[in-house]
């Protein structure tokens, strides 16, 4: 009788290593596979942010519009895009910001999510530790004022996000100055009696004008 031949299970394309899956044709291991799939999340968490960043501005500008004319809404703002998101029990931290539980039901933790991952950027591409630190301090400070108002705190926290994602985006990539800066001013009228939030920003407020060149 013949002896049964054992299958040589396929060998991952990259390291050699046994491998678990197929993609594209190309066998994986785990390690390879988890990468490949990391590498496509920071893919999609990218766009999201971006499409975020112009969301929050054009937003921006027409709440501007229609402060100047007084003519009221002109149109609808528009979505936010919303980064894929866990369910929390308990407080929720995020790499940069602390979210207490109560509040997680009323803001969505997608903005919170961009704003964090802004920050990142802050700390790693331009060692801006105490940038990063004193913005993580605003936007809790933000979160736990219940009394602004669902539609104000959304706002105030999509302007904090556009500023965090420009000041992580190289100089020569930014929107106009002049946009930045309005966004800027925008702020410590909002922030003024929001306790632990004007502190701080009255100390990021510099950095971040000195970062801008405003």
């Amino acid at each position: 009788m013949a002896a049964t031949e054992e299958s040589t299970p396929p060998t991952c394309g990259q390291c050699g290593k046994p491998a678990i899956a197929q993609i594209n044709g190309v066998p994986l291991c785990v390690q390879c596979y988890a990468t490949l799939q990391n590498a496509e999340l920071q893919r999609q968490q990218a766009a999201a942010i971006h499409q975020g960043q112009l969301a929050a501005l054009l937003n921006f500008l027409q709440g501007h519009m229609e402060s100047i004319t007084g003519l009221g809404p002109i149109g609808r703002r528009l979505n936010m895009p919303q980064p894929t998101t866990m369910v929390h029990r308990g407080d929720v931290n995020f790499h940069n910001i602390k979210v207490d539980r109560s509040t997680v039901g009323v803001i969505n933790s997608g903005e919170v999510d961009r704003i964090d991952a802004g920050l990142d950027r802050i700390k790693s591409g331009m060692g801006g530790e105490e940038l990063a630190g004193l913005l993580s301090t605003v936007t809790e400070a933000i979160l736990r004022q219940n009394s602004l108002g669902e539609a104000a705190q959304r706002d105030i926290l999509q302007n904090i996000h556009f500023l965090v994602s420009q000041a992580g985006t190289p100089s020569q990539q930014r929107q106009p100055t002049a946009v930045i800066g309005t966004v800027l001013k925008s702020i410590p009228a909002v922030i003024a009696t929001i306790s632990g939030a004007a502190d701080a920003w009255s100390k990021a407020e510099p950095i971040l004008h000195s970062l801008f060149g405003i």
